[in-house]
């Protein structure tokens, strides 16, 4: 049940869930990555194409949250472009599971980037790096980050 949990977790909120398996739960640095490597993907996968079709249906019905033709100048749209135009698309796949949450990262690129097999690619591969990454640094300095949990 706790796997369980800390896949569904990991999702949607990916960098949250590390310190939650590590500390709360004990559990093991190979099943940390593993299970949220899976859930992270799991998640990346289904926001994706969920969002896709959202992007895709909204755009259809000329509903004005993501039309192309005229541009809509408010705080919201204009931090949506800050991002794209200075991070690109390779920054927000990699910006995505740790600074953003799954959802909202699959979103801003479902709605930007129509390739959707690309952006899976890519938010796998960050995905597994980001997984990796904080499991080594979790479990290298867990007794030193113990005193903050």
């Amino acid at each position: 049940m706790e796997y369980l949990l800390i896949f569904l977790l990991s999702s949607v909120k990916f960098a949250m869930t590390f310190p939650i398996a590590v500390f709360a739960k004990g559990l093991t640095a190979p099943l940390v990555y593993l299970i949220t490597t899976l859930g992270g993907i799991s998640g990346a996968t289904f926001f994706v194409y969920a969002w896709g079709e959202v992007v895709k249906f909204l755009r259809k019905r000329n509903i004005i949250f993501f039309r192309r033709n005229k541009p809509v100048f408010t705080k919201r749209s204009r931090r949506l472009a800050y991002v794209k135009s200075n991070y690109g698309f390779w920054g927000l796949v990699i910006l995505t599971p740790v600074l953003f949450s799954i959802p909202l990262g699959a979103l801003i690129l479902a709605a930007y980037y129509p390739n959707k097999r690309r952006i899976i690619k890519c938010l796998t591969l960050t995905i597994a790096i980001w997984s990796f990454i904080m499991v080594i640094v979790l479990f290298t300095f867990r007794d030193w980050l113990s005193q903050f949990f």
